[in-house]
């Protein structure tokens, strides 16, 4: 009799335990589940500003640390004149995001009317040295009008205690395109970003950083070797017959006689583009001798004339002329952006989440 109330106790000693275990199993459950990060939905402001047009846009961020998807869902954009007076479009950009701000948050497409960071992305030369007076400015511009013009300031007062970055045109869709690469196995450490339109300029990143040093690389001025006995003078009001006076969309058109608007219906077969073809292939050879990136990402309105980049490959080729023992063909590491022209303005708003976190972090 005392074995069979030894037995019965032991028995729901046991039946006690496991339900124990299962209570803290539960609990345990709960409290991993509060303790995963949480996404967080963010209002960024993205701005890009090109020779031609600036671009703004209003997104929401979605912080989704899986990688799957593109984490910005673009609630408003709007489109701006780069006019030769730049308060006219600086004020124009500014009025829209706050009107726009207001009128979305009213609408219920933002949780708020107020932004959490904001990115700036402009053609340069731009000062990136926050030690320097002039810090945010775009400084010796060849763009009529923009020398010296203070942009980062401008909007930080504009927005007051929003955290605001600013770079390049070409070194924030670098590293936007740096980020979405690595994701996809395809880089580890580097690429480079070169936007061809009105200018021509080039962002790296090297070893998983923009590299910004003396000043930022400026490319797109550098004089390489010219195809054949090739005159043409160039229009770069620096350099004349450097990559951008050769091969920006600016110079296609002085050399097929045409104004830059008829550039889209010019043939595929007028001479003009195997020339820009020449020097942007020997662009792309000097970046992979110098900064050997893993990528080069090439995109702006010259480049949606997809028929240059199997000239620009070829020609780059040749400069090369077997030297690089490359591991993989130059079929898959001279490529058009998967962002298409919405590469600056994605770069922008990269700038914008990484100005909230870096303020949130400090």
């Amino acid at each position: 009799k005392k074995k069979k109330k030894k037995n019965n106790a032991l028995s729901k000693y046991r039946q006690n335990n496991d339900m124990f275990a299962i209570v803290l199993a539960g609990i345990t459950a709960v409290i991993d589940l509060f303790k995963q990060p949480q996404q967080q939905q963010l209002v960024i402001g993205g701005i890009e500003g090109g020779g031609t047009t600036w671009r703004a846009a209003i997104s929401i961020y979605q912080d989704d640390s899986s990688g799957t998807g593109s984490p910005y869902k673009i609630v408003a954009e709007n489109t701006f004149d780069t006019a030769i007076v730049p308060e006219n479009t600086l004020s124009a950009v500014r009025d829209w995001m706050k009107s726009t701000l207001e009128s979305c948050a009213a609408s219920g497409a933002l949780p708020y009317c107020t932004l959490n960071g904001l990115g700036i992305a402009t053609f340069g030369p731009v000062q990136l040295d926050p030690t320097q007076d002039n810090f945010g400015y775009i400084t010796t511009t060849p763009k009529e009008g923009w020398e010296n013009t203070r942009v980062l300031g401008y909007f930080t007062d504009s927005f007051p205690n929003v955290p605001a970055a600013f770079d390049t045109d070409v070194n924030a869709p670098a590293v936007a395109h740096f980020a979405m690469l690595k994701k996809a196995g395809v880089v580890n450490t580097s690429c480079a970003y070169v936007t061809v339109g009105t200018g021509i300029g080039v962002g790296l990143v090297v070893n998983e950083q923009p590299v910004h040093g003396l000043l930022h690389p400026e490319t797109g001025h550098l004089k390489l070797g010219r195809k054949g006995n090739d005159s043409f003078a160039g229009v770069c009001k620096f350099h004349g017959a450097c990559v951008e006076g050769l091969a920006s969309a600016p110079a296609i058109a002085a050399r097929a006689k045409c104004d830059q608007e008829a550039l889209p219906t010019l043939s595929d077969d007028d001479a003009a583009w195997d020339y820009a073809a020449h020097t942007l292939g020997s662009l792309c050879a000097v970046l992979l001798l110098t900064a050997s990136p893993e990528q080069i990402v090439l995109s702006g309105g010259v480049m949606q004339r997809l028929s240059l980049f199997s000239k620009i490959r070829e020609h780059a080729s040749q400069v090369l002329n077997g030297y690089l023992a490359l591991s993989r063909s130059l079929d898959d590491v001279i490529v058009p952006s998967k962002l298409g022209n919405n590469a600056g303005l994605v770069g922008a708003l990269s700038l914008g989440v990484k100005a909230y976190k870096d303020a949130s972090a400090s």
